[in-house]
């Protein structure tokens, strides 16, 4: 026995050491079953070049500011889902599909909703947020999100106002590169100042 540990003392600690491996282990976060690899049948990733015969692009303007280089965007023709119109524009990163953001009627926000529950099955994450009109009338804006290992998906009651509800799907590689991007302007904005 080692020397200065009492019996008692080596007991309470073998007691100590077996009720710690005794204690579950976390369990690790489950793959998100209903992780999309694609939007409306077009996997994330295809070339800008394939295209044609997929998805029916009807303008597509690459990026005009100096901090989206290789950023084109591309509305599509739209479609339907559950009665709801929905607006889409795909985004493409040095020519390769990573996303897309949709808007509709916030009026329509539950009948979207509920397909995209079907869809992606329950959400990670669900925040109802307070807004207020310039009239001083009070909103709440519920938005739903599901992350996966590459893709996040979201949708909102209310997106840039109030008549227009929003929808994104995006590869998590391009929403970091975006982030890691507009820290370095401001880090490069807040040094000019």
């Amino acid at each position: 026995m080692p020397e200065g540990r009492t019996p008692v003392t080596r007991i309470l600690l073998l007691l100590s050491l077996l009720a710690g491996a005794a204690a579950p282990t976390p369990t690790p976060t489950p793959a998100w079953a209903k992780e999309p690899s694609a939007y409306r049948g077009v996997a994330f990733g295809t070339p800008y070049a394939d295209f044609p015969g997929r998805l029916l692009l009807t303008g597509c303007h690459p990026s005009t500011t100096d901090h989206e280089p290789g950023q084109r965007t591309c509305e599509s023709n739209g479609f339907q889902a559950n009665g709801v119109a929905v607006e889409d524009v795909l985004f493409f990163q040095n020519d390769l599909f990573v996303g897309v953001s949709m808007s509709f009627e916030s009026d329509d926000y539950e009948k979207l909703r509920d397909v995209f529950v079907t869809k992606f099955g329950e959400p990670t994450h669900l925040e109802t947020t307070r807004l207020s009109s310039r009239s001083g009338a009070r909103f709440d804006n519920e938005t739903m999100g599901w992350d996966g290992r590459k893709v996040a998906v979201s949708i909102e009651r209310y997106g840039e106002t109030l008549e227009k509800g929003s929808a994104t799907m995006f590869l998590n590689s391009y929403l970091e590169q975006q982030e890691k991007e507009r820290q370095e302007r401001l880090k490069k904005d807040a040094d000019s100042f």
